[in-house]
């Protein structure tokens, strides 16, 4: 032989399930008070599960970061390992695991909270309901969160004020939100409510696309011009820079569009798509 002609291929081993055996020593001791003593069971996230941590660990990352639903996930094992686990059993494994991350979240909200900036918004969750009623509620997760740092998920099963209203109680930085008016007067006495130019801006362009000759195009390009200030912060300026910047050339675009605003809330309907991106903004 005078050597070797190598390739490579990407393969795969299939998961393999197996039974896991932990022997513990029972040992005697006359003199002990116990008599026969043993080691402690190992920590266990589920007590007296038939599955390891890891089985349930693999379970959890398949439905979160993966998007695999549970009722699939059993399938699978079933179909692949002959392996039955019924979803109720693992109904139970996230719901435990979600209990023992309640001290995480409650750590995540305090950080949050003792921050300056706050970022929040609501999204609308669907809730399957055992009241016979035939469709699901109408439930929210409310998101606080500051860019590229922590993020806490409140869920509710309404859209009121009560849950910023709690988990703001204390805050005394600045929080920013749509126009959504359960965030109006939450927070501690010197908190700031910044609002969102994004948001403006797509009320505004609404009206644009049902009139593009009309003055919502104008306001929109007004808009576009806040947005190419703020874009110095790619150009490496620091806060300070930019501060001065906006005072320059934000501040008199600001004023400007507060004019056109309010010429055009006296022209345009309150109901038409104009006049409700005016007054939103506004």
């Amino acid at each position: 032989m005078i050597g070797y002609e190598q390739s490579e291929q990407l393969d795969v081993e299939p998961a393999r399930y197996f039974v896991l055996v932990t022997r513990r020593e029972k040992r005697v001791c006359r003199n002990c008070a116990e008599g026969v003593s043993a080691a402690p069971v190992p920590e266990r996230i589920v007590e007296k599960s038939l599955v390891s941590n890891r089985v349930v660990i693999d379970t959890i990352v398949s439905k979160y970061c993966d998007h695999l639903p549970l009722y699939r996930q059993s399938t699978i094992l079933l179909r692949d390992t002959r392996v039955s686990l019924g979803r109720a059993t693992m109904d139970g494994w996230v719901m435990r695991v979600g209990e023992l991350l309640i001290p995480v979240v409650a750590a995540i909200g305090r950080e949050l909270l003792a921050g300056s900036y706050i970022q929040a918004d609501e999204t609308p969750v669907p809730v399957q309901m055992s009241d016979a009623r035939g469709k699901n509620h109408q439930a929210y997760l409310w998101q606080y969160g500051a860019p590229g740092g922590n993020v806490n998920f409140d869920f509710r099963m309404g859209r009121g004020r009560e849950g910023p209203a709690k988990f703001l109680a204390q805050y005394e930085g600045i929080l920013q939100t749509d126009g959504y008016a359960a965030y109006g007067r939450v927070g501690g006495s010197r908190m700031v409510h910044a609002a969102c130019w994004s948001h403006a801006r797509r009320k505004v362009f609404d009206a644009v696309k049902l009139s593009p000759e009309d003055r919502a195009a104008q306001l929109v390009a007004r808009i576009d011009e806040l947005f190419a200030v703020d874009a110095a912060r790619d150009e490496g300026m620091d806060h300070a820079a930019r501060h001065a910047l906006r005072g320059e050339r934000s501040r008199p675009l600001l004023e400007a569009m507060k004019k056109e605003m309010e010429a055009a809330k006296v022209t345009a309907l309150p109901a038409s798509a104009l006049g409700k991106a005016v007054n939103h903004t506004l």
